[in-house]
């Protein structure tokens, strides 16, 4: 009777120990931060050189700077100041002297290093 009784304690105190173990690794994943993704999106997919699209920023830091560019030449394009929820909305005239064809416009946060991305084709008034 007294080996099973310490058996049992012995069990018990096992069975604590790694219960404590497993709560405080599953308390600590908690606690990581919350991440947002950056995100651009534009008016259009198909767009003229020369015409005005509206462009939309989100995801990224309150007050951050985000520099806007293009992939073909590669050229800024934009500089927009996020709000407090890390967002921003402009309108951008695409540039006539861009090449036609399929593009990247890339958004930049200068203080998170996040980046955004979006694919579009500049169909006209191109070279």
């Amino acid at each position: 009777m007294i080996g099973r009784t310490l058996s049992k304690r012995r069990t018990t105190a096992l069975a604590a120990t790694v219960g404590a173990v497993v709560l405080a690794g599953a308390g600590s994943a908690v606690a990581a931060p919350y991440v947002t993704q950056a995100r651009i999106a534009i008016s259009g997919t198909s767009v003229a050189g020369g015409s005005t699209i509206a462009v939309s920023l989100t995801g990224f830091e309150a007050g951050e700077t985000v520099d806007g560019s293009l992939d073909a030449p590669p050229t800024q394009i934009f500089r927009a100041r996020m709000d407090a929820s890390g967002q921003a909305a402009l309108q951008l005239v695409v540039p006539d002297y861009a090449l036609c064809g399929a593009h990247l416009m890339l958004a930049d946060g200068e203080s998170s290093g996040s980046r955004a991305t979006v694919a579009f084709t500049i169909v006209r008034n191109c070279r």
